[in-house]
Order: structure tokens, then sequence, then C-alpha cells
């Protein structure tokens, strides 16, 4: 019964956990001075083993393991010694802990050491020279200003990679600048460095939801849905590009009794904002809904080792709608690949110093918008709360500036030959949706141009993977009643769910509370998604999805 426990055990971790790093060090005197690090095998997790020398001196053991030697505390060494690392040496001395995580670099502070100091920078690879990153087997943990680098240069036809810690004046000058001879890059996330100056040419997509309240800081968005490309890493809450290119992020916050601001940065700086609102009178009425969520954006043209975090400047993130999304929008040429992107702290007007300005996508001077024909989704932030629409525009469209906006964004779809549709469209309006729980009706709509070409009218499947791809979607719920809630579901199996409270105060008309989601799925020829009614009411929705990338 054991063994076959045991052999359950690895299967379910074997899907659970992939590439993953732990400390490996033997007789250490506290496990967060070890310098080595190796890959482990799949279906591992890292463990920590406390054990009393012979000289009385309480020793730490950190490596790679199966999960089964840390069932109990009080563990036989020779039991260690069959189950575990080939490494581990049997000896007479007293094991007082072991314990496992399965993180990268968890056994820092297993067995309740001490962990690293809270004031310090990112924990790098560190080699001086290697045909391989990847291959790195030691680590260093960098002082509090530093970064983690990589720099490649080639000698004889080899590439030769160096990876450490550094000052940040050390990539300022070069960081980003890469070629088939040489290429220095930074990034300031533990463990960052080992894909650096390695091109990663295939697609970007997540979609992360938080796992509980957060407070004020990074926000950390651990259940993830979608991670294509493994750029979003959720025990930090970072996105780290491993390409140059153009990419989208969306992020959306809840609240409760309370106004809370949430920012977009990159590297540090600042770059998209989105704020919830809640508002009480001196007589102590209420002007806005007990519970909100505002949702934002950003469009950004990043350089491979670029950061990207969401952080909570104020108050409490709930977790039911706290959710970060991101993709990287393909093109064959990235310079002419239109793209747009301005914050405006007062007003749009007149148009000034966009953040992304690509593919000559705006003319500055006469406050417009020029476009090459096609699909775009165009983003909209007006007090705090953003509407994200898929839309067709031409060369003849063209826009003036409304000065309440508070920031815009537009980005162009691609096509394809082989598959020249990528956007859908799905509607539904009706007084008062109640049926539970259920799937709600949309009128399916497809678009490949301008123009409607097909419709399907009272479906419950608003959506059908035309093939195996990346996917993004818009999804917009409005609902009059506290509490609805509304779930997005492939194949049966629920993705998200949207919370929404509708304005129920005694005296006036039920006013709609209006939710927009933005979910990143990667799906499979043939996947149904359906939006199902888990509790409440739904007034309207409006579905919309369209190709991120093939895959």
């Amino acid at each position: 019964m054991e063994l076959t426990s045991v052999l359950v055990l690895l299967h379910v971790l074997r899907f659970c956990y992939g590439e993953m790093y732990c400390l490996t060090c033997f007789a250490v005197v506290s496990p967060r001075h070890c310098k080595s690090i190796r890959r482990c095998d799949e279906g591992q997790v890292c463990y920590t083993e406390q054990y009393r020398s012979i000289t009385g001196e309480t020793l730490f053991n950190v490596g790679c393991g199966i999960a089964s030697r840390c069932s109990t505390k009080q563990v036989n060494p020779l039991k260690q010694r069959f189950l575990g690392s080939k490494r581990y040496v049997y000896n007479k001395d007293t094991t007082t802990c072991t314990e496992c995580c399965s993180t990268d670099a968890c056994n820092r502070n297993g067995c309740g050491s001490l962990d690293y100091p809270q004031n310090r920078g990112p924990v790098c690879f560190d080699c001086q020279q290697t045909l391989d990153p990847g291959l790195c087997r030691s680590v260093s943990v960098c002082r509090e200003d530093g970064v983690c680098q990589t720099y490649m240069k080639s000698e004889f036809g080899d590439k030769i990679f160096t990876l450490a810690c550094a000052p940040n004046f050390v990539c300022d000058s070069f960081h980003g600048q890469t070629s088939t001879e040489r290429c220095n890059q930074c990034c300031k996330t533990d463990l960052c460095n080992k894909d650096s100056c390695v091109t990663y040419r295939g697609p970007y997509g997540f979609q992360a939801k938080a796992e509980s309240d957060q407070g004020p800081g990074i926000l950390i968005f651990k259940n993830v849905t979608t991670n294509v490309g493994a750029g979003y890493d959720p025990d930090t809450g970072y996105f780290t590009a491993k390409r140059n290119g153009l990419f989208v992020f969306t992020w959306s916050m809840q609240s409760y009794k309370e106004s809370i601001l949430s920012v977009l940065k990159v590297n540090g700086e600042e770059k998209g904002h989105a704020n919830t609102l809640y508002q009480v009178l001196a007589n102590d009425t209420v002007t806005s809904y007990a519970s909100d969520t505002a949702t934002s954006f950003a469009v950004l043209r990043l350089i491979s080792g670029d950061n990207v975090n969401i952080e909570l400047i104020n108050g409490t993130a709930r977790k039911i709608n706290t959710i970060f999304t991101g993709w990287a929008q393909y093109s064959t040429d990235l310079e002419t690949l239109p793209a747009f992107y301005i914050q405006c702290p007062a007003n749009c007007f007149p148009l000034m110093d966009p953040t992304t300005n690509n593919g000559g996508a705006a003319d500055v001077e006469n406050n417009a918008l020029v476009l090459q024909d096609g699909f775009y989704i165009a983003f909209n932030q007006v007090g705090g709360k953003s509407t994200i629409e898929p839309v067709w525009l031409d060369s003849m469209w063209y826009t003036q500036y409304n000065y309440t906006v508070g920031a815009y964004g537009i980005i162009r779809l691609s096509t394809s030959a082989i598959h020249p549709c990528n956007i859908y469209f799905g509607y539904y309006l009706e007084w008062k949706f109640t049926t539970l729980p259920s799937a709600i009706p949309l009128d399916f709509k497809m678009n490949c141009s301008n123009r409607i070409q097909e419709y399907y009218p009272n479906t419950t499947v608003v959506f059908n993977a035309p093939l195996d791809g990346l996917y993004g979607f818009r999804v917009g719920i409005s609902a009059t009643i506290q509490d609805t809630l509304v779930a997005l579901v492939v194949n049966s199996l629920e993705m998200i769910q949207i919370k929404l409270d509708g304005d129920y105060r005694p005296g006036s008309f039920p006013s709609p509370d209006n939710v927009i989601a933005s979910p990143i799925l990667q799906l499979k020829q043939n996947d149904e998604v359906s939006l199902f009614l888990l509790n409440g009411n739904v007034t309207s929705a409006m579905f919309t999805g369209w190709l991120i990338s093939e895959l």
C-alpha cells in the first residue's frame, strides 16, 4: 500500500511541477548560505533536512528529492538514503526535521531556518563561463541595488555566456542590445538570468488570478490558468519578456467599501493605473457600489529582459476579480505594426508624449490616428473605468481625442493566409436573465472584415475554437442583484469567475453594475467556450474573442 501511494504521488507531481530549481548543498550551517543549485528531475520537489552532528552542531542538507521523504518530521536516515538522492550519505547523526516545497529555491529557509535578508537584490545565476546558461549551477545574492546580468560574446564560433550579479549602471548603456556576436541583458527578479540572451521567438500569453486578498505592495497572482512562453512568474508576480516586441497587458482590481489604486510598472517605472471608487457623502449617503472593480490596460514596446508587474498603492485588493493578463502581438515586421498608447493625467488634448507610437499609428501634430485597414483592439479609460473593444478600422479613419479620456490605446490584430478570420462576437441583451445555473444564451456573430458573415441566434456555446491557438477574450457583464456570479467555462471546466454587485438602494430603480474581464486562454481545436450564470441575474452580456497566435 505504501509503495502504491508513493507511485500515485509521483504521478501527480509529474503534472503539478514543471522545471524547478532547488538549492543543493550538504552539511551547511544554514540553507540560505548554500551557493549551489540544480534543476530537479520531473516529479521532484525541493527538500530541507535538518540534523544534529556528532559534535552537537545543527547542520542542513538541501536539494531535490521525491515528496515521500517529507511524509514525517522524524525520519529514519536509512529510509532517507533509500528514497532520496543517491548523493545522500547515511550516518548515525540525528535528523530533527525534513521539509519539502515546490517553487524555485524555496528550500532556502526550510525547517524554520532564517530566510534571505528582506533588503537585498535578486538571487542570480553566477557562472564565469558557460556555453549553456541553463546548465549554470551556482547562485549569488546581489546587493540591494544590484541586478542579474547575462553577457554573451562570440569567440572562435562559440557563444560564451557570463552570468552574475551586477550594479545597475553596468546595464544602463547597453541593456537589450543583442546580436549574433554580442548580448548584454539585465533583469531584477530571482533566478531571471538563466534565459537572458537566449532568443525566444514563440508566442506569449498569460492569465493569472489572485489566490487571496492582498494589501499594498507587489501583487502576486498565484492562480495561473495560461502561461504560454513561461514569461509570468507566479512566485514573484513579475512578467519577464524574453524577446523584443509589442505587448498588451490588462489587469482588474476589486475593492469593497473603499477606493484603491493600482499601477502597472515596467522596470520599476509606472506605465498605467487602475482605481476603484467608493464615496460616502456627509449625510452618510452612499453614491457608489460597495464592491467595485476597475480594469485598465497598457500597450507597450518591451525589450528582452524587461520586467512588468502590478503594484497596489493603497487599500485591499479582493481576490475574486483581481486578475492580471498579457500577450505579445505577433507581427512579421515589428517596426510597421500599428500600435499606440498614451496616459493622460488631465486630458488627451492636445495629443502629446505617447508612451507607445509604433508603425506610424499616430499623427501627433494633427492629433489623429492614421491606420492601416484591419481589426484593432481599442482601449479607452474614463474616470478610472476602461473599455476594451475589437473594432474594424480603415485608412480613412480619423479621430480627435476627447479631453475626458484618461488613457487610450490601440493595436492591430494579425491575420494569416491560412486563417484570415480571427475575431468573434457574441451579444446578449434581455432584462433579468435568472435561470440558475444555466449557460447564458447569446446571439453569436463572426466577423472576418467590417461585415457580419454568420449569425447564430440564441446559442449557448459562445465560441468554438477553429484551431489550436492562443486566444484573447473580452467579457462584459451587467447585473442588478448583489453577488451576481458568472463563470467563463471551457468544455465544462471553469476558467474564471466574474462577480458583480448591482445597485439596489431603497427608493430608486435598480442600476446595473458593469464588470469587464479580459481572459487569455490556450485552446485546442473545437474547444467550446460558454458563459454560465451561477448566481443573481444578468441584464446584459457581451463576449468578444480573437486569435492571438496559432500554436
